[in-house]
């Protein structure tokens, strides 16, 4: 569903200071199913702010409270300075929530021209943001013959009508080809600075890619919340890779070491190599004991895991995909 509001005219008081987005201790429950449990999160201005987690994390009904489309059981919410719904921060927020839906017998440009005369803005507009998803070339066409890449396209260029300060998408490359992917990830990244944007995704590689910071979510709770380089560096920071020769000899002096005993001969005969837990101060001793044995080491490094291995670890659930 697009989320276009025509609100009252008037001049725009709200003041774009920080935070962008702030919720405190906020909760929302369906029948028996509690979605939301007690999330805690703040979003300042100019960031790119992933929402990650499997299917039923509770994602979407995050973002359905913050533009006011369901009201939370318990806590607080504030979009822009203000309660969410609020007609004075509709104006300035863009989002796309679940399936755009737009009238099929017409065609693109006349969808996003219907919506952006309703909020009383130019038809130049609407070129505009056709561009910025690239589908200039198709506008003309009726929307019943888009494919589910190019509807999902057509949403967030409806979303992004108006330049507004908070762009809010929920998986916003669902549907998109490689191609179509990598070129929604450039869209908003560049949109990073201009304004503040909000995305949601259980592909992996898609949060990596482009979120300054990430808050994951399992079964409607948050269990991390970092910046993206903080998530990788502190998942796997105790894993040694340790590629030297003789081989053998590297991992006998290794084993013989309590400290070191637990290292594991891996790799091939192409690349062999032997992996160990290791703290942080404990690599100069090690590499000074191989140097003393008489072992050439080719390499010492602390392996860096992806996202992926952070969610699994965070999550215990290995059904997100990592992307393209």
């Amino acid at each position: 569903m697009t989320l276009h509001q025509e609100v009252a005219s008037g001049p725009d008081s709200i003041g774009a200071t920080p935070p962008v987005v702030e919720l405190q201790s906020v909760t929302k429950t369906f029948g028996t199913v509690r979605a939301v449990r007690g999330v805690t999160l703040r979003i300042d201005p100019g960031q790119v702010y992933g929402l990650l987690g499997p299917n039923g994390a509770g994602k979407t009904t995050l973002m359905r409270i913050l533009v006011g489309l369901v009201r939370s059981d318990a806590g607080t919410v504030q979009i822009l300075g203000r309660p969410p719904g609020d007609p004075r921060t509709l104006r300035r927020i863009g989002a796309l929530i679940e399936s755009p839906a737009f009238v099929p017998h017409l065609s693109g440009r006349v969808n996003l021209q219907v919506l952006a005369r309703a909020r009383g803005l130019p038809d130049a507009e609407v070129v505009r943001v056709l561009r910025a998803v690239d589908l200039d070339g198709a506008a003309d066409r009726r929307v019943t013959g888009y494919s589910l890449g190019m509807r999902q396209r057509l949403g967030v260029a409806g979303a992004l009508l108006g330049d507004p300060s908070l762009l809010i998408l929920d998986e916003p490359t669902n549907g998109l080809d490689p191609e179509g992917t990598a070129s929604m990830r450039s869209l908003i990244r560049d949109l990073a600075g201009s304004a503040t944007v909000l995305l949601s995704s259980h592909l992996l590689g898609e949060i990596q890619h482009v979120c300054d910071r990430v808050v994951v979510l399992d079964k409607g709770a948050v269990v991390a919340e970092d910046s993206v380089s903080a998530l990788l560096s502190r998942s796997g920071s105790r894993t040694v890779i340790v590629r030297a020769q003789p081989m053998d000899l590297a991992e006998k002096v290794l084993k013989s070491n309590d400290a070191w005993s637990k290292a594991v001969r891996a790799g091939d005969a192409g690349d062999p190599h032997v992996r160990l837990e290791l703290d942080g101060d404990g690599v100069p001793g090690l590499v000074r004991a191989l140097v003393e044995a008489g072992v050439e080491i080719h390499e010492v490094r602390r392996e860096r895991r992806s996202l992926e291995d952070v969610f699994f670890a965070l999550t215990g659930d290995h059904s997100a995909g990592s992307g393209t």
